[in-house]
């Protein structure tokens, strides 16, 4: 779905059922719900935004720490294990040591685990003091990662200048507390104008080729903020933020349902016509059941979501799951924290409470807008998957009014995305209208959807 990740599913799986089983993870786990928590009252003015991302800033420095402590604890055992073998130590020794070492190593995946899994709190915070703009958020991750500001100086001066923000009321976000927001180190908003502004904060004020660069960068991405128009250099392409006049409609609802069910029957499925479904395993429980009758539940699970696919020729993506969203942040997708499900819900999605997969019949959505009156053509994929960068923008529908010239281009990742997020048809139809009505197809865009009704983000 994002072609800068790649991702396995096994390794994914693996580095999932790790993270969440070590003791740094499990003792910590409470601190996801309370910032969570902090983080919606936040929203609504009851709880401070500046508390809130200090709070998360202390806790990613915290699991920082942690990471680089049990790195350095594991080489250190690498080397005692190479030294006991050359050394002919007893067999007992070496295995302790071997043991403690994959201690070490299990330890520092779940605290970059536990880093990603803080920063999705800070990325549902950044979707709504944007305002739920996917445009802009999308366009603020074009970039490497904002890295996580090393004690020191450097840091100093940040706190500094979101202490000058927050005594002039200024409305900020600490772009290290987010995945999403990637360029500059603060990020303002001024509600007199309805403006963002991203600010470089430095310590020193001696200029180089990289500052330069990127006070460039970020002049770029300013305009493109204001315009909603920005380029890639590769490929080539222009993506344009188009608005839709009605909202996005989604299955949250009926997910939210489903996973109160698979909490009490383990496994939960849905399937919606022949276009997509989904389905869960609450995990917490599986795991206690004998591997025949959990392998037995979730092949059950699988093949009723399947069940979509009506005709041998249909094109469908591939079952896609929450492991790889809660492993991997991807600059398509929003975050589970601002899914409008009760907050508790959302928390056991990130961390490790539930499996949720999903899948979407391309063939079965045509049909769907067929029968709506819409002209439609499913095109082929690739047969090898491109190489990145083209692998950016393929895409699977072709869709036109009888008679109109104008045809819309609905590519794989919009697909996807769809699937994650668990969007009705009518979400589909909704972009496709938004786009003909500004006389815009083929080529790159983001449908913004205003934020309204039963299924708006939370």
């Amino acid at each position: 779905m994002d072609e800068r990740l790649h991702t396995s599913h096994s390794e994914d799986t693996h580095t999932f059922a790790v993270a969440t089983n070590t003791t740094y993870y499990t003792e910590n786990k409470w601190i996801l719900k309370d910032l969570l928590d902090k983080s919606l009252k936040a929203k609504h003015g009851r709880y401070s935004l500046f508390d809130i991302q200090f709070e998360l800033l202390g806790h990613i420095l915290a699991s920082q720490s942690a990471y680089q402590t049990y790195i350095r604890w594991g080489n250190r055992f690498a080397k005692a294990i190479k030294s006991l073998r050359s050394n002919k130590a007893p067999l007992e020794r070496i295995k302790l040591a071997q043991k403690r070492f994959e201690s070490m190593r299990n330890s520092a995946t779940a605290a970059r685990f536990f880093s990603g899994q803080l920063r999705s709190i800070g990325d549902g915070i950044a979707w709504w003091f944007f305002k739920y703009d996917r445009a802009a958020l999308r366009l603020l991750a074009e970039h490497s990662y904002v890295s996580i500001p090393d004690p020191g100086k450097g840091l100093d001066t940040e706190i500094y200048q979101c202490a000058e923000l927050a005594s002039k009321e200024r409305s900020f976000l600490l772009n290290s507390t987010t995945n999403f927001l990637r360029f500059g180190d603060i990020t303002t908003y001024d509600e007199s104008t309805d403006t963002y502004k991203l600010l470089e904060v430095k310590a020193g004020k001696m200029q180089t080729a990289r500052t330069l660069r990127q006070g460039q960068d970020l002049a770029l991405v300013q305009e493109a903020l204001q315009t909603g128009s920005h380029a890639f250099v590769e490929p080539e392409i222009t993506c344009t933020k188009i608005t839709s006049k009605l909202p996005l409609l989604t299955y949250a609802k009926i997910l939210e349902a489903a996973m109160d069910e698979a909490k009490k029957k383990i496994t939960s499925s849905r399937v919606f016509g022949d276009y997509l479904s989904f389905g869960l395993c609450y995990l917490k429980k599986i795991k206690d059941l004998p591997k025949s009758r959990s392998e037995q539940l979730i092949e059950d699970t699988i093949n009723r979501c399947i069940s979509i696919i009506r005709k041998k020729e249909d094109l469908v993506i591939p079952i896609l799951g929450n492991i790889s969203h809660i492993v991997h942040f991807s600059r398509m997708l929003a975050p589970y924290t601002i899914f409008p499900i009760n907050s508790d819900l959302r928390l056991s999605l990130i961390s490790g409470d539930y499996f949720l997969v999903s899948q979407i019949n391309i063939s079965g959505l045509a049909r769907w807008l067929r029968d709506r009156g819409w002209e439609v053509e499913v095109l082929p994929l690739p047969e090898t998957p491109p190489d990145y960068p083209k692998s950016l923008y393929i895409p699977v529908l072709l869709i036109n009014k009888p008679r109109s010239p104008l045809v819309v281009e609905i590519p794989l990742d919009i697909i996807c995305g769809a699937a994650m997020e668990l969007w009705m048809p009518e979400s589909i139809e909704r972009m496709t209208q938004a786009i003909l009505s500004h006389s815009y197809s083929k080529n790159a865009y983001t449908v913004n959807f205003p934020n309204s009704g039963k299924y708006a983000w939370d």
